[in-house]
């Protein structure tokens, strides 16, 4: 597998392998997973994420109620801002808030650093994808309308059974990753 994986980030896979391979000798079934929290930090911009793609008539690209000016209106122009949240997941077990200091600081929490290259083998990575999608359905121009749309998402649409399901799923996306030499498995 050697012959596609980018130079640099060869020794974080294989490092990832280790780590997977000792946390499946530690937690070998679904069960063991119950009580392991997943957490990460999670930024989102404001205003339109995606390109927007218009389909007209010919003949109507410069008609005046064509055109859409995708700019935020003047007295919401709050350009280039992020709010910040903090996701937690688990069994039976589903948090955001407001991010300020790293959580596990603040709790005095046993953790394990889960390299932003390896979004495969974490529970929360794949509830923010969907957390992602749906805040980003629709633009948002000011932080206080952010954090309400990101409250109001999360609530929404990342489903409990579905974490769950992901919770139960550890060991095999752990032994996916081992039966490819530590290389990603997807989501």
């Amino acid at each position: 597998w050697n012959d596609w994986i980018i130079a640099s980030i060869k020794p974080l896979r294989n490092s990832i392998f280790l780590l997977v391979s000792n946390a499946l000798k530690s937690r070998p079934k679904e069960d063991d997973w119950k009580d392991v929290l997943f957490y990460d930090e999670l930024h989102f911009g404001l205003g339109p994420e995606h390109t927007q793609y218009i389909v007209r008539k010919p003949g109507e690209r410069y008609k005046s109620d064509c055109i859409q000016d995708r700019r935020p209106p003047p007295e919401k122009e709050e350009k280039q801002k992020l709010i910040h949240v903090a996701c937690l997941v688990g069994w039976n077990y589903k948090k955001v808030w407001r991010y300020n200091i790293p959580w596990y600081q603040n709790n005095d929490i046993k953790w394990y650093i889960n390299p932003p290259k390896s979004p495969d083998l974490t529970v929360v990575e794949s509830a923010a994808s969907i957390f992602k999608y749906w805040y980003f359905a629709e633009p948002v121009w000011s932080k206080k309308k952010g954090y309400e749309r990101v409250f109001e998402v999360f609530d929404q649409f990342v489903d409990q059974e579905q974490i769950n399901k992901w919770v139960l799923g550890m060991p095999d996306r752990l032994k996916r990753c081992i039966a490819r030499d530590g290389r990603m498995i997807g989501m």
